[in-house]
């Protein structure tokens, strides 16, 4: 039995009857819907920050990249972006200085896009990607910030249910299972 939708109606009946103030936070921008936004929740709930080094590197130094994200541009830009608001909280982060300065080395994409100075924050959207295994996935996603940590975050992607995005991510997670069961190949050690 798939009760995923009386799951998202149970917990948007609980957001709609809790406001920011009674959360104890601080209401900000136009609400189209009463209560708590998904992203309130999550602050609410300390959740955690996706590893946006890796992910700069993998977006600008892997020759995969390009035929991985169907809109490479759009998240090239949206990447830039991201590292353009973290700099700027944390000028003086040497990780950060260095991952930079290896990005502006080495992508020619990465310094032409840096020097526009071009800051956004993309909290909600759609991802085109083509996974190797499973082919064309179309995905939604939503950046959940906590109030109280504005350096951490947490991406949740979703696949319209019934949707052949919906199929491939059931199809990935089995193709991942057996890959886990399988042994390590001795030579290689890759199952």
């Amino acid at each position: 039995m798939d009760n995923r939708s009386e799951i998202r109606d149970f917990l948007a009946s609980r957001r709609a009857r809790l406001s920011p103030h009674q959360a104890g936070l601080s209401p900000h921008g136009i609400r189209r819907v009463p209560g708590l936004r998904r992203s309130e929740v999550a602050a609410l709930a300390g959740v955690k920050r996706t590893d946006l080094p890796n992910h700069a590197r993998f977006v600008f130094l892997d020759t995969r990249a390009g035929q991985f994200w169907i809109d490479w541009d759009r998240v090239a830009d949206a990447s830039v972006g991201l590292l353009h608001m973290q700099a700027a909280r944390q000028p003086y982060d040497k990780a950060l200085a260095d991952l930079i300065g290896e990005l502006s080395t080495r992508s020619d994409p990465f310094r032409v896009r840096w020097a526009r100075h071009d800051v956004r924050a993309h909290t909600t959207g759609t991802k085109r990607l083509h996974h190797p295994v499973v082919g064309r996935l179309e995905l939604t996603f939503e950046v959940l910030t906590p109030a109280a940590d504005g350096d951490q975050a947490l991406v949740v992607y979703g696949a319209e249910p019934g949707s052949a995005a919906a199929d491939g991510l059931r199809l990935l997670a089995g193709w991942a299972a057996t890959r886990e069961e399988q042994p390590p190949d001795p030579d290689t050690g890759r199952t």
